[in-house]
């Protein structure tokens, strides 16, 4: 490999630009999630990780639309 952002050893990232199922993309940091309890999570309707993973990110209840990332309803 040439050129690259960032390394990292494993894991799931999103963030500026990389989603799950839809959401996150939009934040303007790239935040280190557990994939398993993400997808826990999203089955089962609850925001705690979301919650987490925007304070990680610097977004939050208080940025408005461009800022921050879609959340789940």
């Amino acid at each position: 490999m040439d050129h690259a952002g960032f390394v990292f050893d494993e894991g799931f990232v999103v963030g500026y630009g990389l989603d799950h199922q839809g959401l996150y993309r939009n934040l303007s940091s790239v935040v280190a999630v557990d994939l398993t309890a993400l997808e826990a999570e999203h089955r089962a309707g609850r925001t705690e990780m979301t919650d987490e993973v925007l304070r990680l990110a610097g977004s939050g209840a208080d940025a408005g639309p461009e800022e921050g990332s879609r959340v789940p309803a």
